[in-house]
Protein backbone atom coordinates (compact mmCIF):
# COMPACT_ATOMS: atom_id res chain seq x y z
CA UNK A 1 0.00 0.00 0.00
CA UNK A 2 1.46 3.09 -0.81
CA UNK A 3 -0.53 5.78 1.44
CA UNK A 4 -1.25 7.89 -2.11
CA UNK A 5 -4.55 8.78 -1.41
CA UNK A 6 -6.43 9.55 1.67
CA UNK A 7 -8.54 6.37 0.84
CA UNK A 8 -5.33 4.19 1.44
CA UNK A 9 -4.55 6.17 4.50
CA UNK A 10 -7.74 6.03 6.28
CA UNK A 11 -8.00 2.53 5.48
CA UNK A 12 -4.81 1.87 7.62
CA UNK A 13 -6.17 3.42 10.47
CA UNK A 14 -9.43 2.12 10.31
CA UNK A 15 -7.47 -1.60 10.09
CA UNK A 16 -5.05 -0.48 12.95
CA UNK A 17 -7.78 1.01 15.58
CA UNK A 18 -9.92 -2.58 14.29
CA UNK A 19 -6.78 -4.88 15.42
CA UNK A 20 -6.43 -2.30 18.41
CA UNK A 21 -10.21 -2.99 19.74
CA UNK A 22 -10.46 -6.96 18.70
CA UNK A 23 -11.25 -9.27 21.50
CA UNK A 24 -9.40 -12.08 19.89
CA UNK A 25 -6.19 -9.90 19.31
CA UNK A 26 -6.10 -8.70 22.86
CA UNK A 27 -6.30 -12.27 24.36
CA UNK A 28 -3.27 -13.49 22.05
CA UNK A 29 -1.41 -10.79 23.06
CA UNK A 30 -1.97 -11.39 26.96
CA UNK A 31 -1.31 -14.84 26.16
CA UNK A 32 1.88 -14.15 24.49
CA UNK A 33 3.18 -11.87 27.25
CA UNK A 34 1.58 -13.37 30.96
CA UNK A 35 4.97 -15.12 31.65
CA UNK A 36 6.68 -11.21 30.95
CA UNK A 37 3.95 -8.69 32.70
CA UNK A 38 1.79 -10.04 34.85
CA UNK A 39 -1.06 -7.13 34.81
CA UNK A 40 -3.62 -7.30 31.97
CA UNK A 41 -3.16 -3.57 32.02
CA UNK A 42 0.36 -2.89 31.53
CA UNK A 43 0.23 -6.01 28.60
CA UNK A 44 -2.69 -3.85 27.19
CA UNK A 45 -0.48 -0.45 27.55
CA UNK A 46 2.48 -2.35 25.89
CA UNK A 47 0.56 -3.55 22.70
CA UNK A 48 -0.59 0.13 22.32
CA UNK A 49 2.90 1.79 22.24
CA UNK A 50 3.81 -1.29 19.71
CA UNK A 51 1.03 -0.04 17.40
CA UNK A 52 1.97 3.62 17.61
CA UNK A 53 5.74 2.69 16.77
CA UNK A 54 4.65 0.43 14.04
CA UNK A 55 2.53 3.38 12.55
CA UNK A 56 5.31 5.75 13.23
CA UNK A 57 7.86 3.69 11.13
CA UNK A 58 4.65 2.95 8.16
CA UNK A 59 4.73 6.52 8.26
CA UNK A 60 8.10 7.62 8.23
CA UNK A 61 9.21 4.83 5.46
CA UNK A 62 6.19 6.17 3.38
CA UNK A 63 7.61 9.59 3.68
CA UNK A 64 10.28 8.57 2.49
CA UNK A 65 9.34 6.68 -0.42
CA UNK A 66 6.96 9.52 -1.69
CA UNK A 67 9.77 11.92 -1.26
CA UNK A 68 12.35 10.37 -3.04
CA UNK A 69 9.55 9.62 -5.55
CA UNK A 70 8.82 13.51 -5.74
CA UNK A 71 12.90 13.78 -6.44
CA UNK A 72 12.27 11.73 -9.28
CA UNK A 73 9.39 13.64 -11.26
CA UNK A 74 10.76 16.77 -10.47
CA UNK A 75 14.12 15.68 -12.73
CA UNK A 76 11.72 15.62 -15.93
CA UNK A 77 10.89 19.54 -15.17
CA UNK A 78 13.91 21.12 -16.31
CA UNK A 79 16.31 23.72 -14.69
CA UNK A 80 14.54 26.63 -16.91
CA UNK A 81 10.94 26.18 -16.02
CA UNK A 82 12.14 25.30 -12.53
CA UNK A 83 13.43 28.97 -12.96
CA UNK A 84 10.04 30.23 -14.02
CA UNK A 85 8.53 28.48 -11.28
CA UNK A 86 10.62 30.11 -8.80
CA UNK A 87 9.33 33.58 -10.33
CA UNK A 88 5.77 32.44 -10.11
CA UNK A 89 5.93 31.91 -6.60
CA UNK A 90 7.49 35.54 -5.72
CA UNK A 91 4.26 36.85 -8.22
CA UNK A 92 2.13 34.54 -6.09
CA UNK A 93 3.60 35.89 -2.78
CA UNK A 94 3.27 39.71 -4.30
CA UNK A 95 -0.19 38.96 -5.53
CA UNK A 96 -1.65 37.98 -2.16
CA UNK A 97 0.18 40.19 -0.05
CA UNK A 98 -1.26 43.37 -1.70
CA UNK A 99 -5.14 41.45 -1.77
CA UNK A 100 -4.79 40.93 1.94
CA UNK A 101 -3.59 44.10 2.66
CA UNK A 102 -6.13 45.80 1.41
CA UNK A 103 -8.87 44.00 3.37
CA UNK A 104 -9.39 44.49 7.15
CA UNK A 105 -8.81 42.15 9.76
CA UNK A 106 -6.37 40.19 7.46
CA UNK A 107 -2.98 40.64 9.18
CA UNK A 108 -2.15 36.99 9.98
CA UNK A 109 -2.91 36.37 6.58
CA UNK A 110 -0.23 38.82 5.90
CA UNK A 111 1.93 37.24 8.01
CA UNK A 112 1.21 33.92 6.39
CA UNK A 113 2.67 35.23 3.21
CA UNK A 114 5.20 37.12 4.46
CA UNK A 115 6.23 33.78 6.77
CA UNK A 116 6.07 32.41 2.44
CA UNK A 117 9.36 34.72 1.79
CA UNK A 118 12.83 33.89 2.14
CA UNK A 119 14.43 36.19 5.31
CA UNK A 120 18.22 35.16 3.64
CA UNK A 121 20.67 37.12 1.68
CA UNK A 122 20.33 35.59 -1.70
CA UNK A 123 24.38 35.13 -1.49
CA UNK A 124 23.58 32.88 1.48
CA UNK A 125 22.00 30.17 0.31
CA UNK A 126 23.88 27.60 -0.98
CA UNK A 127 21.41 25.02 -1.31
CA UNK A 128 20.25 23.27 -5.09
CA UNK A 129 17.37 25.31 -5.09
CA UNK A 130 19.26 28.87 -5.10
CA UNK A 131 20.45 27.97 -8.60
CA UNK A 132 17.06 28.90 -9.72
CA UNK A 133 16.60 32.16 -8.45
CA UNK A 134 19.13 33.31 -11.42
CA UNK A 135 16.09 34.94 -13.38
CA UNK A 136 14.90 36.79 -9.71
CA UNK A 137 18.51 38.13 -9.43
CA UNK A 138 18.58 39.15 -12.87
CA UNK A 139 15.48 41.12 -13.06
CA UNK A 140 15.55 41.92 -9.17
CA UNK A 141 15.47 45.98 -8.66
CA UNK A 142 14.82 45.76 -5.30
CA UNK A 143 11.26 44.56 -5.05
CA UNK A 144 10.98 41.49 -5.87
CA UNK A 145 9.88 38.77 -3.50
CA UNK A 146 12.75 35.36 -3.23
CA UNK A 147 10.08 32.20 -1.87
CA UNK A 148 11.34 30.13 1.10
CA UNK A 149 12.94 26.58 0.23
CA UNK A 150 9.25 25.03 1.52
CA UNK A 151 7.20 26.90 -0.46
CA UNK A 152 9.58 26.49 -3.56
CA UNK A 153 8.83 23.05 -3.21
CA UNK A 154 5.19 22.97 -2.87
CA UNK A 155 4.66 25.20 -6.26
CA UNK A 156 7.04 22.48 -7.88
CA UNK A 157 4.29 19.43 -6.11
CA UNK A 158 1.76 21.89 -7.82
CA UNK A 159 3.38 21.52 -11.07
CA UNK A 160 4.09 17.92 -11.02
CA UNK A 161 0.58 16.95 -10.11
CA UNK A 162 -0.53 19.22 -12.76
CA UNK A 163 1.91 17.83 -15.57
CA UNK A 164 0.24 14.60 -14.78
CA UNK A 165 -3.49 15.75 -15.51
CA UNK A 166 -3.08 17.93 -17.94
CA UNK A 167 -1.68 16.56 -20.87
CA UNK A 168 -0.37 18.45 -23.90
CA UNK A 169 -1.37 16.00 -26.42
CA UNK A 170 -4.72 15.49 -24.84
CA UNK A 171 -6.20 18.76 -24.11
CA UNK A 172 -9.96 19.21 -24.62
CA UNK A 173 -12.59 21.87 -23.26
CA UNK A 174 -12.27 20.18 -19.59
CA UNK A 175 -9.23 19.37 -18.77
CA UNK A 176 -7.70 22.80 -17.48
CA UNK A 177 -10.88 23.17 -15.25
CA UNK A 178 -9.67 24.13 -11.57
CA UNK A 179 -12.05 21.70 -9.51
CA UNK A 180 -10.69 18.86 -10.70
CA UNK A 181 -6.91 19.67 -10.81
CA UNK A 182 -7.67 21.32 -6.93
CA UNK A 183 -9.22 18.04 -6.21
CA UNK A 184 -6.05 16.19 -7.12
CA UNK A 185 -3.33 18.59 -6.03
CA UNK A 186 -4.79 18.00 -2.47
CA UNK A 187 -5.18 14.74 -2.29
CA UNK A 188 -1.47 14.49 -3.02
CA UNK A 189 0.68 13.01 -0.24
CA UNK A 190 3.66 15.65 -1.19
CA UNK A 191 1.40 18.81 -1.42
CA UNK A 192 0.32 17.77 2.38
CA UNK A 193 3.78 17.90 3.62
CA UNK A 194 4.96 20.38 2.58
CA UNK A 195 1.64 22.46 3.34
CA UNK A 196 2.35 21.04 7.13
CA UNK A 197 5.95 22.04 7.19
CA UNK A 198 5.01 25.82 5.62
CA UNK A 199 2.10 26.47 8.21
CA UNK A 200 3.40 24.29 11.32
CA UNK A 201 2.37 25.53 14.45
CA UNK A 202 -0.97 27.05 13.46
CA UNK A 203 -3.25 24.33 13.65
CA UNK A 204 -5.53 26.43 16.03
CA UNK A 205 -6.00 28.87 12.97
CA UNK A 206 -6.85 26.07 10.09
CA UNK A 207 -9.39 28.25 8.62
CA UNK A 208 -7.30 30.79 8.12
CA UNK A 209 -4.81 28.48 6.54
CA UNK A 210 -7.20 26.68 4.29
CA UNK A 211 -8.26 29.53 2.63
CA UNK A 212 -4.83 31.17 1.92
CA UNK A 213 -3.93 27.17 0.78
CA UNK A 214 -6.67 27.92 -1.24
CA UNK A 215 -5.81 31.25 -3.05
CA UNK A 216 -2.28 29.64 -3.60
CA UNK A 217 -4.01 27.34 -5.99
CA UNK A 218 -6.20 29.07 -7.35
CA UNK A 219 -3.29 31.65 -8.47
CA UNK A 220 -0.97 28.75 -9.61
CA UNK A 221 -3.74 27.25 -11.73
CA UNK A 222 -4.64 30.96 -12.86
CA UNK A 223 -1.26 31.25 -13.85
CA UNK A 224 -0.73 27.42 -15.49
CA UNK A 225 -4.04 27.58 -17.47
CA UNK A 226 -2.97 31.12 -19.45
CA UNK A 227 0.31 29.97 -19.94
CA UNK A 228 -0.75 26.54 -21.23
CA UNK A 229 -3.60 28.23 -23.57
CA UNK A 230 -0.60 31.12 -24.67
CA UNK A 231 1.51 27.53 -25.98
CA UNK A 232 -1.57 26.17 -27.50
CA UNK A 233 -2.81 29.57 -29.55
CA UNK A 234 1.17 29.95 -30.31
CA UNK A 235 1.61 25.93 -31.82
CA UNK A 236 -1.89 26.67 -33.70
CA UNK A 237 -0.78 30.03 -35.32
CA UNK A 238 2.26 28.35 -36.58
CA UNK A 239 0.31 25.81 -38.07
CA UNK A 240 -2.42 27.91 -39.40
CA UNK A 241 0.79 30.14 -41.01
CA UNK A 242 2.58 27.03 -42.20
CA UNK A 243 -0.94 25.74 -43.49
CA UNK A 244 -1.38 28.63 -45.57
CA UNK A 245 2.28 28.82 -46.90
CA UNK A 246 1.85 25.02 -48.21
CA UNK A 247 -1.18 26.02 -49.82
CA UNK A 248 0.22 28.76 -51.93
CA UNK A 249 2.88 26.60 -52.75
CA UNK A 250 0.78 24.32 -54.31
CA UNK A 251 -1.14 26.69 -56.29
CA UNK A 252 -3.33 24.77 -59.34
CA UNK A 253 -2.68 28.20 -61.41
CA UNK A 254 -0.91 27.75 -64.51
CA UNK A 255 1.55 30.35 -62.67
CA UNK A 256 1.84 29.04 -59.51
CA UNK A 257 3.05 25.60 -60.98
CA UNK A 258 5.53 27.24 -63.23
CA UNK A 259 6.58 29.52 -60.28
CA UNK A 260 6.88 25.86 -58.23
CA UNK A 261 9.18 24.44 -61.19
CA UNK A 262 11.72 27.73 -60.79
CA UNK A 263 12.04 26.88 -57.48
CA UNK A 264 12.72 23.64 -57.14
CA UNK A 265 15.22 23.50 -60.45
Amino acid sequence: MQLSSIHDREQLLRNLHNKRVNELVRQEYLQLYQDVLSDASAVHSFVQLVFMEVLEKVLVEQIAVHTQTSADEAMVISDNDQTVLMYMCGSIMRILKKRYSRISDSEIKVEMVSAFEDKRTTNGCSNFISRYRRWITKKDRGGLMYPSDTFFLLIRELEIVTRKKVLPNALNAKALLKGPLKEAIMEDFMVKLYTKKLFDGLDEIQDVTSKVLEDVLNLFLTIRGFATVRIQRNKLSKASAEAKRTMKNNSSSLRGQLKSKDLNA
